[in-house]
């Protein structure tokens, strides 16, 4: 089942990892979990005409398991216009479908395309990722980019999943507040979204000594994508 997630992007100061490691920022957070420091290796394709990244669509293999994540708007009624929340509030709130399971992407590609995959067998006992194979030669994906960074998560007041990443080579350093809305994404889920949304520019301002540390610029915080490739930029990504 494909999960959404609203997702914020932030800038933060280096300087402030330690309070936050400590919990020692004024005001402190109510509730403070560390939940681990890992090291992320993401490859990132699409066609040379960037067909996935031009409909805000990103796929990836993250340590070598396939995601693929589509942008989806906070308004779904007809007469809503699809970036009212972004224009009204915050460039760097998004709201994402993500598929993980193999043939969740299979069949999301195969729609997108327009094409039909090889007669595959599908054997889940095999360690090889047979649609790894499948979709960067049938679909003809190619890569575009690879990175590896480092990312520190936290769940801070019991509610709030927090990701701070350090894009090495770059230096890139870009951190993310989510929260998960379940699996169906409908117009009363599209509310619930914009809920959330206010919700964490709220936590953001309580805790405005690490989250506000760093300005959000006008045209909105870079996702790793954005700020990594050189010349043609991928309008989607990962983020997660």
């Amino acid at each position: 089942m494909p999960l959404h997630l609203v997702s914020r992007r932030f800038l933060f100061s280096p300087l402030l990892l330690r309070p936050l490691g400590l919990n020692t920022g004024a005001p402190r957070f109510t509730a403070y979990n560390y939940r681990s420091t890992s090291n992320i290796i993401d490859i990132y394709y699409d066609t040379s005409a960037y067909q996935l990244a031009s409909k805000d669509i990103s796929l990836r293999t993250r340590n070598g398991i396939w995601q693929l994540k589509q942008r989806v708007p906070f308004y779904l009624e007809p007469q809503k216009v699809d970036h009212l929340h972004e224009e009204k509030n915050n460039l760097s709130t998004r709201v994402w479908k993500e598929l993980t399971g193999r043939r969740e992407i299979m069949a999301f590609m195969e729609g997108f395309l327009g094409k039909k995959s090889m007669p595959m067998e599908w054997d889940d006992s095999r360690k090889e990722d047979i649609v790894g194979r499948t979709l960067s030669s049938n679909f003809g994906m190619e890569t575009v980019s690879e990175l590896e960074m480092t990312r520190i998560s936290y769940v801070l007041d019991n509610k709030w999943v927090v990701h701070l990443d350090h894009v090495k080579g770059s230096g890139y350093q870009v951190g993310k507040v989510e929260a998960e809305l379940g699996a169906g994404y409908g117009p009363e889920v599209a509310g619930v979204a914009r809920q959330k949304a206010a919700q964490i520019e709220e936590m953001m301002d309580k805790y405005r000594w690490f989250f506000r540390s760093v300005p959000d610029p006008a045209d909105g915080v870079k996702g790793k994508i954005c700020a990594w490739l050189k010349g043609p930029v991928m309008a989607a990504e990962e983020e997660k």
